[in-house]
């Protein structure tokens, strides 16, 4: 049986009823686009305090799905449990009797639907979709029962990706524990320039003309904080010769740090260990080489993402309007523990275990966003 196919406001409203700010009660969840994740999923939704709330937002309730018009191709969809209020740049959609909620969320989650978005939104620096042209997207409308058929399937996918991104969570969280449990009764006495070989080292600073081919570059985008960096294939190319090349490379056992951004990412840090060929790396970003007769790679990566780390980083950062900065000297004089370096060796093979576990956990979880592309795809084409 060939499904119906239909503009979706034909079978759903882009619901806009707003609340005025003093219509707002305490103890209303409060959901902005910061509160869900791209690609779907809530982080933690607050509720409004007396004063919270300066101008009207959208009302939801746990019928409506949740889509993110601002910069839409994050993908910032949900469809939630609770009611309460939302930012004016997510518009509440509310199907009606023909359209099941889920197979809805799925169906606007697709990389094509996204992607569709994208291209229909206007604003060079803060794209949005109007509400008119979400409303003009074409939806194949299968009977309810059909509906709800596929939106399990693709329910019991997305858990299933959801554990292994969990898994990643945990994964990356239990280095820091097995710092803390070797390493949080040591004094806090040397500085860290002590065990530096060479730098900090500030990046390589060139015009966006320049980027697009060549050799790759890591930039503050390309990495989270934390991170073992092992693939530069996805980084942003840029043209440089061969003496930039020289002075900016990247190699294996480089620490990197970030000196300039918001103050919630100031100092974010990475290890290099491994490039494909040649790469350097950005302005906004230190190069700092260990001397490994006094300090392992992994126990300083650990120790650079350790509480008190980051708080003597906030303490040395200079503040200027929306972003703050470090420099070369304020890093060197960061203190940190210095164990011996045997214990240090010893805390660096567990964490290198952990990696290896969080390698094959990645590939996994690319099985299963492909997996999910591929099963909307044949969803949403009658094939599932």
């Amino acid at each position: 049986m060939k499904w119906q196919v239909v503009e979706l406001g034909d079978v759903a409203v882009v619901d806009r009823r707003t609340a005025a700010p003093d219509e707002i009660l305490p103890g209303t969840k409060y959901v902005g686009l910061e509160h869900i994740k791209s690609g779907g999923g809530f982080i933690t939704v607050p509720v409004v305090s007396v004063g919270d709330i300066a101008s009207a937002k959208f009302k939801f309730t746990h019928e409506h799905v949740l889509f993110g018009k601002l910069r839409p191709y994050l993908a910032k969809i949900e469809a939630p449990s609770f009611e309460g209020v939302c930012s004016t740049d997510i518009l509440p959609v509310l199907p009606g009797a023909s359209l099941d909620k889920r197979y809805l969320l799925h169906y606007l989650r697709q990389p094509a639907i996204v992607d569709l978005a994208t291209t229909r939104s206007s604003g060079a620096n803060l794209p949005r979709l109007n509400p008119k042209e979400l409303e003009k997207f074409l939806i194949p409308l299968p009977p309810l029962a059909e509906q709800r058929r596929i939106a399990a399937i693709l329910d019991c996918a997305g858990t299933l990706q959801a554990l292994a991104c969990r898994a990643l969570t945990t994964l990356g969280l239990l280095s820091q524990s097995i710092f803390h449990d070797m390493f949080s009764t040591f004094d806090w006495s040397v500085e860290f320039g002590n065990v530096i070989a060479s730098g900090p080292s500030n990046g390589l600073y060139r015009p966006a003309s320049d980027y697009g081919e060549g050799v790759p570059i890591l930039r503050i985008d390309g990495f989270a904080s934390g991170a073992v960096i092992s693939d530069s294939s996805k980084w942003k190319c840029l043209r440089a010769d061969d003496k930039e090349i020289q002075r900016y490379s990247l190699a294996p056992g480089d620490l990197v740090v970030n000196r300039v951004n918001a103050l919630s990412h100031l100092g974010k840090s990475a290890l290099i260990a491994a490039v494909d060929g040649p790469s350097v790396y950005e302005s906004n970003i230190m190069r700092i080489r260990i001397d490994p007769t006094r300090a392992n790679n992994y126990f300083v990566l650990a120790w650079l993402q350790a509480e008190r780390t980051k708080q003597q980083i906030l303490r040395k950062a200079k503040k200027a309007i929306n972003q703050a900065s470090i420099n070369q000297a304020d890093v060197k004089s960061l203190l940190l523990p210095l164990p011996p370096l045997e214990l240090q060796h010893r805390f660096a093979e567990r964490v290198r275990a952990i990696e290896a576990k969080r390698a094959s956990v990645e590939r996994f979880v690319a099985t299963t966003d492909e997996l999910i592309a591929t099963l909307q795809f044949r969803a949403f084409h009658g094939e599932l």
